[in-house]
């Protein structure tokens, strides 16, 4: 059986990540599957329900989990600031998919590879934008863009392979409908 993790990450606005810091000191080989989601409030900020979030983890089903903004959004949001409010739902989608949860709230970048970028390396083909499925790419008032990323570290680490997860083709490689969150996500399968 394998253990399962998933993390709620506070991250700036600019940046989500979903993180891996391993170190493996025993010469058995181990592979990986790596998510990082933005789950904008595990879709609550569009009235969606939790199990759409649940589903969308459940497509890739990933060895460890990064998720952002668990929380719904505070009612007075700008393009600078947008803060948080009521509970997380980091621990119900930790008992509807058998994690084990962790807490953590400050991120370490010393030594990281972009999983994703390792796996497809030429943006202008694979540019992986996770920002934004709610809005088309030529609209002027919005900017997409990839801000969400698996970072992932450890002796001799192999990127087997990456996708982004969404909501339809070419923009996503796994694809789920319907897709419950603002963001697409990111999954990478490492070996160590």
């Amino acid at each position: 059986m394998r253990k399962r993790f998933t993390g709620a990450l506070a991250v700036s606005v600019a940046l989500a990540a979903g993180i891996i810091a391993a170190s493996c000191s025993s010469e058995q080989e181990t592979t990986l599957t790596v998510m990082s989601f933005n789950i904008w409030g595990g879709g609550a900020n569009e009235d969606k329900p939790v199990d759409e979030t649940v589903a969308a983890i459940e497509a890739v089903d990933p060895d460890i989990v990064g998720i952002q903004e668990t929380r719904l959004e505070g009612p007075k949001c700008t393009a600078r600031f947008c803060p948080p409010r009521g509970r997380s739902v980091a621990k119900e989608l930790k008992d509807a998919l058998g994690y084990q949860y962790y807490e953590q709230t400050q991120l370490e970048d010393d030594g990281f590879v972009d999983a994703f970028r390792a796996a497809n390396p030429d943006p202008v083909a694979k540019p992986a934008f996770t920002w934004t499925p709610s809005s088309k790419p030529t609209v002027s008032w919005d900017h997409h863009d990839r801000i969400d990323f698996v970072l992932a570290r450890a002796d001799e680490l192999v990127v087997e392979s990456a996708a982004i997860v969404g909501e339809k083709r070419p923009e996503a490689d796994v694809v789920v409908r319907p897709w419950p969150s603002d963001h697409r996500a990111v999954a990478a399968t490492v070996r160590y």
